[in-house]
C-alpha cells in the first residue's frame, strides 16, 4: 500500500464498521408489520441515523488506522490487532444471537438474519485473520472489505428510505371503548392479576429457604388456593389469548401490528383474537367497565374495542434498550454488541435496565388501576417473575449483579429466586394501595400465571412444571381452603364472569364450581 491516504480506506474502513453492526441492521431494518405487533412503537428516525453515524464514526477510527498501518506505525498495528481482539467476541455474541431466533418465514428470515449472520461470520473471518495473521493478511482482508462495502448501499439506503416512509400510525393505541355507566356501590368488581413466569413449585412446595414471601403466604393463609391449576401453554403470547378467551390454542401469528391470528386445538382455522368473546367483552355486556394495564402483548391495539382504559409497554430487547437520545444511542448500540439481553460485562445488561423501568411502569399504573372503583374488571398483567433480573432479595434493592465484570457471574437463573421475592413484594404493595384506598374487602382479586418458569432446568436441574400458583381472595368474609382437584387455567374466564353476575359470591362456593367444570378443557 502507498503511504499517502487514499479514500479507499475510508470505504474499506466503512464496510467493516457496517459488518460488525450487522446484528443492529438486522433488528432495524426487519421490522414488518406482523412483527411490528411487539413494538411499542415503529423505529423512528433517530434509530437509522445513530446507527449510520455509529458506522461512521468506527469506520472513520478504522480509516485513521489503516492509515498509520501504511507508514508503518507500530502504535497503529498493535491498536488494530487490540481493537479486534475486542471486536471478534462481539461479533460472536451477536451471531450467536441471530442464529437462536430462526423466526417463521424462511425466505424472510434468510433474508432479514440469516444473510447479515453470513455478514458477520464473514465479519469474524476478517477479524481473526487480523488478529492471528497480523499485517500479513492486511492486505486480503482489505480488498474483501472494499467487496463487501456493498453492504453499505443496502443499509444506509435502507435506512433513507425508511426514514422517509415511517408511518407512526401503525402502533397507536385505541381508540377505546367508551366508558359505561358506573354501577351502583356494592356491584361486584374483580381484579385479575396475571404475574409472568410465576411457579408453582418454587413458590410453595420447593420455595428456597433464602427467601420468604409472607405477602402471599398471608394470601394463601386466608382465601382460595388450587395446588393443581394447569397453565394453557408455556408461553406469553399463546397464553393470553388463551386466558381471555377461554379458548384452548393450537397455534397463533401475528396479523399486522393490531391483530393476532389463534388456530383453537383441534381446528384448521385461524380466527382473530380481537373478534372474539373475550372476558372483557362479556363484562362489558353485563354494564362493567374493564382496564387492562400490561406489557409484552399490545392489548390495547387488539382489544381497544373491548376495554374502556388500557396500557401497556413492549418487552425488552436488545434492539429497544439502547435509549431514546443521540447521545443514549450512540453509546449503548456499540456497547449491546458486548452483551446479550440477561448477560453484560458492564453490569447489568441494557436489556435488564429497560425491564425494570418497564416494571415500574406497569406496577405503578397497576395499583392506580386496582385502586379505582369505576373498574369492574381489570386485567393488571406484571413483567415478574419474568427475566431478566435486576432485583436482590439480599439488599431489598434492584441492584441483582450490577458490579461491572464480576457482575455477570451473578447474572444466572439463581436471578429467578429473587424474583419471586420482588412478586411477594408487589402483592404487598397492591394489597396496601387497596386496603388505603378502601376498595380492598369489596373487590375479589384473583392472582395468577400465563405460564411457570421455563428455566427451570437450568436453574437446578428439576423439570419444568406445568402447575402455576391460583389464589382467589374474594369480596366479602374470608375462609382459608385449599383447592386439589387438577383443572385448567382457562376456566378462570368462566370464574369471572360467574363472580360478575353474582352467580359466585362467597370462597367456600368455589370448591364446587370448579368439580363442575373438569370436563371443560382436556388437560395436557
Amino acid at each position: 500500500m502507498r503511504d499517502r491516504f487514499r479514500p479507499s480506506d475510508w470505504l474499506a474502513g466503512l464496510s467493516l464498521a457496517n459488518l460488525i453492526f450487522l446484528r443492529c441492521w438486522a433488528e432495524l431494518l426487519s421490522p414488518e408489520e406482523t412483527r411490528i405487533y411487539w413494538l411499542m412503537n415503529v423505529p423512528g428516525p433517530l434509530y437509522y441515523v445513530t446507527l449510520m453515524l455509529d458506522v461512521l464514526l468506527l469506520g472513520t477510527f478504522f480509516c485513521a488506522l489503516m492509515g498509520g498501518i501504511r507508514r508503518k506505525s507500530l502504535t497503529a498495528t498493535l491498536i488494530m490487532l487490540v481493537s479486534g481482539s475486542a471486536i471478534l467476541p462481539a461479533l460472536v455474541i451477536s451471531l450467536r444471537t441471530m442464529i437462536g431466533n430462526p423466526g417463521g418465514s424462511l425466505f424472510l428470515r434468510f433474508v432479514e438474519q440469516r444473510a447479515p449472520a453470513i455478514g458477520l461470520g464473514i465479519a469474524i473471518t476478517l477479524i481473526g485473520a487480523l488478529v492471528f495473521g497480523g499485517i500479513r493478511a492486511l492486505r486480503p482482508v482489505y480488498q474483501l472489505l472494499l467487496v463487501l462495502s456493498l453492504f453499505l448501499l443496502f443499509t444506509f439506503g435502507q435506512s433513507f428510505y425508511r426514514i422517509a416512509t415511517i408511518n407512526d400510525q401503525l402502533t397507536r393505541n385505541g381508540p377505546m371503548a367508551p366508558r359505561l355507566a358506573l354501577k351502583p356501590a356494592g356491584a361486584p368488581r374483580v381484579v385479575w392479576v396475571i404475574f409472568d413466569e410465576w411457579d408453582q413449585d418454587l413458590t410453595f412446595s420447593e420455595r428456597p429457604s433464602r427467601i420468604q414471601l409472607p405477602e402471599i403466604d398471608r394470601l394463601r393463609a386466608t382465601g382460595f388456593s388450587a395446588t393443581e391449576a394447569i397453565r394453557p401453554n408455556m408461553f406469553t403470547d399463546w397464553s393470553m389469548p388463551a386466558l381471555t378467551t377461554g379458548i384452548a390454542l393450537e397455534d397463533i401469528h401475528a396479523d399486522g401490528p393490531a391483530e393476532l391470528m389463534i388456530r383453537p386445538r383441534g381446528s384448521g382455522t385461524y380466527i382473530r383474537w380481537s373478534q372474539q368473546d373475550t372476558v372483557f367483552r362479556e363484562a362489558r355486556k353485563m354494564g362493567f367497565n374493564t382496564a387492562v394495564v400490561a406489557w409484552a402483548i399490545p392489548y390495547c391495539r387488539v382489544l381497544k374495542n373491548d376495554l374502556s382504559s388500557c396500557w401497556w409497554w413492549s418487552g425488552s430487547s436488545q434492539f429497544n434498550s439502547v435509549g431514546s437520545t443521540l447521545p443514549e444511542m450512540l453509546v449503548n448500540r456499540p456497547r449491546s454488541l458486548f452483551e446479550t439481553i440477561y448477560r453484560s460485562p458492564f453490569g447489568q445488561s441494557l436489556s435488564t435496565t429497560r425491564h425494570l423501568w418497564v416494571t415500574e411502569n406497569v406496577v405503578a399504573k397497576s395499583l392506580e388501576v386496582a385502586c379505582d372503583p369505576n373498574v369492574g374488571l381489570a386485567l393488571l398483567h406484571m413483567p415478574v417473575p419474568h427475566p431478566p433480573y435486576f432485583y436482590n432479595a439480599a439488599t431489598g434493592r434492584n441492584d441483582r449483579a450490577a458490579t461491572p465484570v464480576t457482575g455477570i457471574f451473578q447474572q444466572t437463573q439463581e436471578g429467578y429466586i429473587d424474583a419471586l421475592a420482588l412478586t411477594d413484594k408487589i402483592v404487598g404493595q397492591l394489597r396496601r394501595s387497596m386496603e388505603q384506598a378502601g376498595v380492598w374487602d369489596s373487590t375479589t382479586v384473583i392472582f395468577s400465571a400465563d405460564h411457570s418458569f421455563r428455566h427451570r432446568t437450568g436453574l437446578d436441574g428439576h423439570p419444568v412444571s406445568r402447575r402455576v400458583p391460583y389464589l382467589v381472595k374474594m369480596a366479602g368474609p374470608q375462609k382459608q381452603l385449599s383447592y386439589g382437584a387438577p383443572f385448567s387455567a382457562l376456566l378462570t374466564r368462566k370464574l369471572i364472569l360467574a363472580i360478575l353476575s353474582g352467580e359466585l359470591s362467597r370462597p367456600e362456593e368455589i370448591p364446587s364450581w370448579l368439580d363442575g367444570r373438569h370436563a371443560d378443557y382436556q388437560l395436557d
